[in-house]
């Protein structure tokens, strides 16, 4: 059997500290948003969040994967090879992103003085582009070992919008716009705190454009894309088609609360059961223990079958109850969405 002994108390706190404090974050501020924001509000939102997730994945691709898979082998070569890797790995897709989103914004802005105003979208534009900042220097930070690091920028970014979506939504603005000033706001403030905690990586970088790392680093990467672009599109085009067949934006949030909550809860449940099983898993299979390891895998794969069935079946009895405890007795109807999409994601 699995045995926390195993671990080791020290590795057990750093793996589960970040991904717990990060879910427990998700976890507050789920009943804040679906008490605050009304069905078609957050049916809105969500069809507006899905639309930022696809715009960072298509101008991204695949990118930041390429930054963590070649760190080790190009940072180890002399200055001209480091050059090549941070320019044409990091800085050249992050001004290839900043300059399409500037396109956008400019396009926002006369859509605005033209046709109607729509100036908040640019909070959209504003948060995808944090956003993807933010992924490039995780990466970054993931491969030169200062997980930390990493750990303290995520925990920062979700409890400084813990800390503002509460009083921008109740005092300032009272819809989807709300949270996403919000989400704005942390964004930016956490990728500021990136980028200076990472700017010794740029001291006496040269920019050099070479078209050869380019296609090196992309023919890793857009394989990556499309599995990541295909598993948001899967989480969100539902609620597109949704909405063009015009089903009521509130039929739309329901649905989206439902699915969101039963996302919540996966995450809980895979980040407190992952840094528990797979530390013991590597150290096995680092000692030279193949098929200790492959015996420890079976264990905890049992175990997350026997806590999803329990998990399952209280969800079954108690759907309706705990929806009204965490969104109000308007979004009961997120009930039956919650359960499939948690059946969905724990099977």
């Amino acid at each position: 059997m699995i045995k926390l002994s195993n671990v080791g108390f020290k590795k057990l706190k750093h793996y589960l500290s970040a991904s717990l404090l990060t879910t427990i974050a998700g976890i507050i501020t789920f009943p804040i948003l679906t008490r605050i924001l009304s069905k078609a509000d957050y049916g809105t939102y969500s069809l507006i969040q899905g639309a930022q997730l696809i715009y960072e994945a298509i101008l991204k691709c695949g990118g930041q994967l390429s930054v963590l898979r070649f760190y080790p082998e190009m940072m180890k070569g002399d200055s001209v090879t480091k050059n090549l890797y941070l320019t044409n790995a990091l800085i050249l897709p992050l001004f290839f992103s900043f300059l399409i989103s500037i396109l956008f914004v400019i396009g926002i802005v006369l859509y605005s003085l033209f046709v109607e105003p729509q100036f908040l979208f640019i909070l959209v534009i504003l948060s995808a582009q944090a956003s993807i900042l933010m992924s490039y220097f995780h990466s970054l930070m993931q491969a030169s070992g200062r997980s930390k690091l990493d750990a303290i920028a995520d925990i920062l970014k979700k409890y400084l919008y813990l800390a503002m979506v509460i009083p921008i939504v109740i005092y300032f603005m009272s819809s989807f716009w709300g949270v996403y000033w919000s989400i704005c706001i942390s964004s930016l403030i956490t990728s500021v705190f990136i980028v200076y905690v990472n700017k010794d990586f740029f001291n006496g970088v040269q920019v050099t454009f070479n078209i050869d790392y380019i296609k090196k680093f992309l023919l890793y990467s857009f394989p990556l894309f499309l599995t990541e672009i295909s598993a948001i599109s899967m989480s969100y085009v539902d609620r597109f088609v949704m909405a063009a067949l015009d089903i009521p934006m509130g039929e739309i949030g329901l649905y989206a609360i439902g699915m969101g909550l039963a996302n919540v809860f996966f995450m809980l449940i895979w980040k407190t059961i992952q840094p528990l099983v797979f530390p013991v898993i590597n150290d096995i299979h680092d000692n030279g223990d193949l098929i200790g390891a492959i015996k420890q895998l079976s264990e905890a794969a049992n175990i997350f079958v026997l806590l999803s069935i329990s998990i399952l079946v209280g969800v079954y009895l108690n759907c309706s109850d705990f929806l009204i405890l965490l969104s109000g007795n308007d979004k009961v109807g997120a009930a039956l969405f919650f359960f499939l999409g948690l059946l969905v994601l724990l099977t």
